[in-house]
């Protein structure tokens, strides 16, 4: 189980039971910090600024991209471009293999 399912675990049991989250948190052994934890991250600008990169140049990758957006100046780390182009759903398709053909039948296919 993960932090997530621990996390609606707690919710539900401190919203259905008289019990304290710290009582909670110590039952389902999770720590009252992580419980508590709330992202600041906002990768909103760098996701749209993806998604209009994206657009423009279809077959470039995340690398490619990332390469672009320093070339514009932006200052950003190549792992979290990876993250929000995943998120972004921007993955690059590959390309089918090729069937075998008269030649190919000497080599495996």
């Amino acid at each position: 189980m993960g932090l997530v399912g621990l996390r609606e675990d707690v919710c539900w049991l401190y919203a259905h039971f008289l019990v304290s989250q710290r009582r909670v948190c110590e039952l389902l052994g999770m720590a009252e910090s992580s419980y508590r934890y709330r992202s600041r991250r906002n990768d909103a600008a760098l996701r749209n600024r993806l998604v209009e990169l994206a657009r423009e140049k279809p077959r470039f990758g995340y690398r490619r991209l990332h390469v672009l957006l320093r070339r514009t100046g932006e200052r950003v780390n190549h792992k979290r471009v990876y993250r929000v182009y995943r998120e972004a759903g921007l993955l690059v398709r590959r390309k089918a293999a090729r069937g075998c053909n008269a030649k190919d039948a000497r080599r495996r296919c």
